[in-house]
């Protein structure tokens, strides 16, 4: 048994100040601060908890490591959890601050952790082992909020309008909802996952897809909603685009360079709202036929633009003021 006196001045518990020893419940006082590295590491913690007016601010390295803990309310005063601090417990129940939610796998690796909830005027996520629901509340996702979190799927509320640059980078998600609610995916937002599956909702708002949003991923088939008016320099690079439908009435203004490099589309239909078609934004695909729509608005067609690709036969729209070095070179044009 180890307890602390109601009217505790302890500020800072020391690394390895309790490891080893067979504490089953404890209560931390409101004043302690720090509780540094493996502090009570090797216990048999299966009660833990933190006085309601805590003034906690940081938890170490392996502090609570292999414990049996099942259920934890970490107090929002807390802004620095270090990794692997709860390792190795039986934790299926946390409550903790919003602000600490995308380092929850390297804080409690090695649990259960079927729920994760935030405090009150937060709750917008729950985790459940590497699912990620995005409830109602949240409304932009931060850069680089996710990144690298080995996430395999996500699924977005109606509340989010931005996902900002790099918020996904580096997961493993294979499927993506994206909710008509969201009018911004910023740059790398989901690089280098595996996708295979990118759908949008209906009367989706989206008007801005940043470069190499999608970049590096396994998407098949794509229909981009008629509210994007941009699609930033490497968007969609590097996929397994066989099928590619912009949708009708679509507001497309500016494809960007590489956009679809290296996939596999082969048949396209420019919509007539678009503008600029940068350089390589369709290079290195399997193209046979490429039309405009009537009434095109296209001035400027980049360099090497369809470059490599299968194009027999070719009417270029008369609005066209620019057409950029090796932009059809290595096609099959003969009319």
């Amino acid at each position: 048994t180890l307890t602390f006196d109601n009217s505790s001045n302890l500020s800072f518990i020391g690394q390895r100040a309790f490891r080893n020893n067979d504490i089953s419940s404890l209560i931390i006082p409101n004043s302690v601060q720090t509780i540094d590295a493996s502090a009570f590491a090797f216990n048999e913690l299966t009660s833990l908890t933190f006085d309601s007016s805590s003034s906690l601010v940081s938890i170490g390295s392996g502090a609570f490591y292999d414990n049996s803990i099942s259920s934890l309310t970490i107090p929002s005063s807390v802004t620095t959890i270090s990794n692997s601090a709860f390792k190795n417990n039986d934790i299926n129940d946390v409550i903790m601050p919003f602000d600490l939610s995308h380092r929850a796998i390297e804080i409690f690796d090695n649990n259960p952790l079927p729920l994760i909830r935030y405090y009150t005027d937060e709750v917008a996520f729950i985790f459940e082992q590497y699912i990620l629901f995005i409830d109602n509340g949240v409304t932009t996702i931060s850069n680089g909020f996710y990144r690298d979190n080995s996430l395999v799927s996500v699924l977005l509320s109606d509340t989010v309008t931005d996902i900002c640059n790099n918020a996904f980078e580096e997961n493993s998600i294979s499927a993506l909802n994206i909710p008509s609610s969201v009018t911004t995916i910023g740059n790398s937002a989901f690089q280098d996952n595996s996708l295979n599956t990118l759908t949008f909702d209906n009367s989706s708002n989206l008007s801005f897809i940043g470069q190499r949003a999608f970049q590096n991923n396994d998407i098949s088939s794509l229909t981009i909603p008629e509210s994007v008016v941009t699609i930033g320099d490497s968007a969609f690079e590097d996929n397994s685009l066989n099928t590619l439908t912009f949708d009708n009435s679509s507001n497309l203004a500016s494809i960007g360079s590489s956009a679809f490099k290296n996939n596999d589309i082969s048949s396209l239909k420019i919509p007539n709202s678009v503008t600029t078609i940068d350089d390589s934004a369709f290079g290195d695909n399997s193209l046979n036929t490429l039309t405009f729509e009537d009434d095109s608005s296209l001035t400027t067609i980049g360099v090497a633009a369809f470059q490599n690709n299968f194009i027999s036969s070719l009417n270029i729209p008369e609005s066209v003021t620019t057409i950029g070095a090796s932009a059809f070179a290595f096609n099959d044009i003969s009319s």
